[in-house]
């Protein structure tokens, strides 16, 4: 389902609008974020910090489509001032909707230059470098580095695979290198076999 929604604070009464073409993935998306303090919003975050979980409450506010949904968002945005601190924890209030197609990154791939260095690199690793990926690779939790636990990869995979976002994206979003992002979409590591047992 398609729809505007609310992120309410019910400790203060201060709240993030948001919008989204998939009201129980964002969800998710959200409470993982959080949960794990790595939620883009610093203001939201630190509430959640501050107040716990239970003091949140996600709301519907309506229903939209494609056609309406970032008016719809700009709306609610403009009617609430919930990017006040004093009322809320957005940041904007003109979003603009950067998933598939409206992404910059859409469509665009390596050039043969960058494909070139890049496998030269890999090419020109020592034979310890090979090792230690192939000693870390698909340890996923277990690893004493990780940064990233099953719940975020797999919103990695889902936020990747509806063009809700990029590797320089992700990366940013997790805290992880874009190489680290590449390799779980490329199931290289964090592979669905190891979640299985």
């Amino acid at each position: 389902m398609q729809a505007i929604y609310k992120i309410l604070n019910k400790n203060n009464n201060k709240f993030y609008i948001g919008s989204t073409n998939n009201i129980k993935k964002r969800w998710n998306n959200h409470r993982c974020n959080l949960r794990n303090n790595r939620h883009e919003n610093n203001y939201l975050q630190q509430a959640w910090n501050k107040y716990g979980e239970e003091s949140f409450e996600f709301l519907i506010l309506e229903e939209v489509n494609d056609e309406n949904r970032i008016q719809r968002e700009i709306h609610y945005l403009n009617e609430t001032k919930c990017y006040e601190r004093d009322i809320g924890y957005n940041f904007d209030k003109n979003p603009i909707d950067k998933s598939g197609k409206n992404n910059p990154f859409y469509g665009k791939k390596h050039s043969e230059e960058i494909k070139s260095v890049m496998k030269k690199n890999a090419l020109n690793r020592t034979e310890e470098h090979k090792n230690n990926i192939l000693k870390n690779i698909s340890k996923g939790e277990s690893h004493k580095d990780a940064k990233l636990n099953w719940e975020m990869v797999l919103n990695i995979r889902e936020e990747y695979a509806n063009e809700l976002n990029t590797f320089r994206g992700l990366a940013k979003k997790f805290n992880v290198s874009k190489s680290t992002i590449q390799a779980i979409i490329e199931n290289k590591t964090w592979v669905v076999q190891d979640l299985l047992g």
